[in-house]
């Protein structure tokens, strides 16, 4: 059940045949989990969940990201259209690897949350399925589902050193930096 995944694979796959077949001049780039000011997904998202109080790790969040910061993610998918190779994949990762609960504990600290609560992936997955059904019965969004507890179980680590030999690309913003350029983003009000 991990569509997510799975269409990120089809659509590379596709645009590999697009390029070898029909000349498609297209240049790849594969980010990690990009974070920051108006990020939908590992910003955005998480933000509300802690907010409403509904937050709530898997298995105690030993799943690992690599998130990279917005402004550096721009900057890479830039480098790439300029000096990347036709029909070439980029992975654009930030500097370090960090576990779920580090991650959203560093979130939490932005709002003033302390506690983040932890349930075993077996009640997860009963509850994401039961949200996921009650949000197609009421036409509404699930409060969580079972991609995004997917997202957080992964063990994820990324190599981004072909896009740093072939793109020049290093992102320059660390996960401190990163959040307390969230930070000042929320107390200006631009949400």
């Amino acid at each position: 059940w991990n569509f997510y995944t799975d269409s990120k694979v089809e659509g590379e796959e596709t645009i590999q045949q697009l390029v070898k077949y029909k000349n498609l001049p297209a240049i790849i780039v594969l980010p990690s989990q990009a974070y920051g000011p108006d990020d939908p997904s590992w910003t955005l998202r998480p933000l509300e969940l802690l907010n409403s109080g509904r937050l709530i790790l898997v298995n105690g969040g030993y799943g690992l990201i690599q998130p990279i910061y917005i402004d550096d993610l721009a900057e890479g998918i830039l480098l790439a259209a300029k000096t990347g190779k036709v029909g070439q994949s980029y992975i654009l990762c930030g500097q370090q690897s960090i576990s779920i609960r580090e991650y959203f504990s560093l979130l939490a600290n932005l709002v003033g949350k302390k506690r983040l609560p932890s349930i075993p992936e077996w009640l997860a997955i009963i509850m994401a399925r039961s949200a996921e059904y009650w949000a197609t019965l009421t036409h509404s969004k699930p409060v969580f589902t079972r991609q995004e507890i997917q997202a957080t179980l992964a063990r994820t680590i990324y190599k981004g050193d072909k896009a740093r030999a072939e793109l020049g690309f290093v992102p320059k913003t660390d996960l401190t930096t990163g959040m307390a350029k969230i930070k000042q983003w929320l107390e200006s009000g631009n949400r």
